[in-house]
């Protein structure tokens, strides 16, 4: 029999001998094959107990009409891709259904007072995560249910309904689709560039507090195949984890943990501080959080901005330890929205930004529009103070590293890449092209092509005397000072930076033509090298004059 006809078969025997439960068949079968898997979860055992009867699976597993005992590896992965395609159909289809969490557990209170249980909250419940599995071990499966009203309320399975079963089925897939559709919706290329990027050690250890469905550990084990890592995941609902599951599955992958909670609001029971190697995710875009959620613990930058992605990269910062990394995928507002200038001005000061990665406007389309980029934060980088800026497989830019003071004297603490990695070959064509200048032949003054500093350590000298002394810093604010004056004249500069902080590409000890890189109406201004170097920062270049 193939393999579509097993899976009508089970279909049709389901819904004639659990009619109330016909609508999530897909559901419970995937819970079934689960159990079979090569990877041997026992889900019935305890995990999705808010989900599905586990009885019933039980009596799936056990059913002559639907054998999955004798069924192949290749079989169980191959059926649970498309039974994952079923109750995510299933899902949206809920979804439309508005339906509201309080009306749907005070219903069932009113009709199954056995089964759902209203309690208060002195009421003798396990609070963590320890003692919930130690009771669900021993075959006290309950969950405690919060409806949309705050009243909480006590499930005992043992007495709940084929109806009522159905029922908090459809509640839970209809709530927790979002995650599974952001998932879905982000493009494998993203996933593909995050593996790449995190780089990890044969061995590391490596948390991801946004499982989604299993994107990132899937590719992770695609890019790394040789390694054993220690994958560490966190999936916001009880209906996400069921698909991560079965999506490992499918795709023959393998955890070590994984646990469905609340990544931020339920950091107080789950997140452990300097434990992993590396923390890796794709961070919601646009969540608000209501800080009275939040723990005061371990939420200090970000605890009164309101926003995930400062929290969520908070959190996964103090969870990496004393050598460890993030990266993450991330919306551009988290690089220059007014809300977020102290939370990046810290992360400045504290020295954690290893690097920004600006990737293709459009690689979130047709989903999204949102300009994206990937932040690295690392807590034992290579080079002290220095940001790499770079695009991914973008001919615009180049890869440019940048002083972090540099960074912190800007107000809004700015870092988009766009605005400081380098546009060489577009900006060096605009500035040789245009005629507005009063050097009229300034191809012939400079050095063509200056490469617009990524050659500079060629031209600077490392032996120029008062290395410590401090360094006249030229940005275009002060290029703009000048007014009519064509010379640099370095002594009325009253910006200056540390010499034993500069960058060599950045320092000038030869006769320049400085430009600017923001908009052409600004003249280009002359340096003549006297024995006195300068600083420019990463929007001025400086092209190295010809001997004449």
């Amino acid at each position: 029999m193939k393999l579509e006809e097993k899976i009508a078969t089970y279909f049709k025997h389901f819904s004639e001998e659990f009619p109330d439960l016909k609508d999530v068949a897909s559901l419970y079968l995937l819970t079934a094959l689960l159990h079979f898997s090569p990877r041997k979860f026992h889900i019935i055992d305890w995990s999705f107990s808010f989900l599905v009867d586990t009885t019933i699976v039980a009596k799936i597993i056990d059913s002559r009409w639907f054998d999955l005992k004798y069924w192949t590896s290749s079989e169980i992965r191959q059926t649970s891709q498309m039974l994952m395609a079923h109750c995510i159909a299933d899902a949206i289809r809920f979804s439309k259904l508005n339906l509201n969490s309080s009306d749907t557990i005070h219903q069932l209170h009113n009709r199954e007072p056995e089964a759902v249980l209203l309690i208060d909250e002195t009421s003798n419940i396990p609070k963590t995560f320890d003692e919930v599995l130690t009771d669900l071990k021993a075959g006290n499966r309950y969950v405690i249910l919060t409806s949309g009203d705050g009243l909480k309320y006590q499930l005992h399975h043992q007495n709940l309904s084929e109806k009522g079963f159905a029922e908090l089925a459809k509640l839970e897939m209809s709530f927790g689709v979002d995650p599974v559709l952001r998932d879905l919706k982000t493009p494998q290329e993203l996933y593909k560039i995050l593996a790449e990027v995190c780089n990890p050690q044969p061995d590391s250890k490596i948390d991801i507090p946004y499982g989604g469905i299993g994107s990132i550990p899937i590719e992770l084990n695609k890019t790394y195949p040789d390694h054993n890592l220690v994958t560490l995941c966190n999936t916001e609902n009880s209906f996400a984890e069921m698909l991560f599951q079965a999506n490992l599955v499918a795709n023959d992958c393998n955890i070590n943990l994984l646990i469905s909670s609340n990544f931020l609001e339920d950091a107080e029971d789950y997140h452990y501080e300097n434990s992993a190697d590396i923390a890796i995710a794709v961070l919601p875009f646009k969540k608000q959080i209501d800080k009275r959620n939040l723990s005061d613990n371990l939420f200090k930058d970000s605890l009164n901005l309101a926003n995930s992605q400062y929290a969520s990269t908070e959190l996964m910062l103090s969870g990496v330890n004393d050598t460890g990394k993030v990266v993450a995928a991330i919306s551009d507002h988290f690089l220059f929205s007014k809300q977020g200038v102290n939370f990046r001005r810290n992360l400045l000061l504290n020295d954690s930004i290893e690097r920004i990665i600006s990737l293709p406007k459009d690689i979130l389309r047709p989903h999204s529009s949102i300009k994206s980029s990937i932040i690295v934060l690392n807590k034992s980088k290579s080079q002290k103070g220095i940001i790499i800026f770079d695009g991914y497989n973008d001919a615009n830019y180049q890869e440019t590293l940048i002083n972090s003071d540099e960074l912190l004297s800007s107000a809004q603490c700015d870092l988009r890449a766009s605005r400081y990695a380098v546009r060489e070959v577009k900006e060096l064509r605009n500035i040789l092209a245009h005629t507005q200048y009063p050097i009229k032949k300034i191809k012939e003054l400079v050095v063509s092509p200056p490469n617009l500093g990524k050659n500079y350590p060629q031209y600077v000298t490392t032996n120029s005397n008062g290395s410590n002394d401090k360094v006249p810093f030229i940005r275009v604010s002060e290029l703009s000072k000048i007014g009519e004056a064509f010379d640099l004249d370095i002594s009325k500069i009253e910006r200056k930076i540390s010499r034993e902080k500069v960058p060599q590409k950045q320092l000038i000890d030869f006769d320049a033509v400085l430009v600017n890189l923001i908009g052409n109406k600004l003249k280009p201004t002359y340096f003549k090298f006297e024995g006195k170097p300068i600083v420019i920062g990463s929007d001025v270049i400086a092209l190295k004059m010809n001997k004449i």
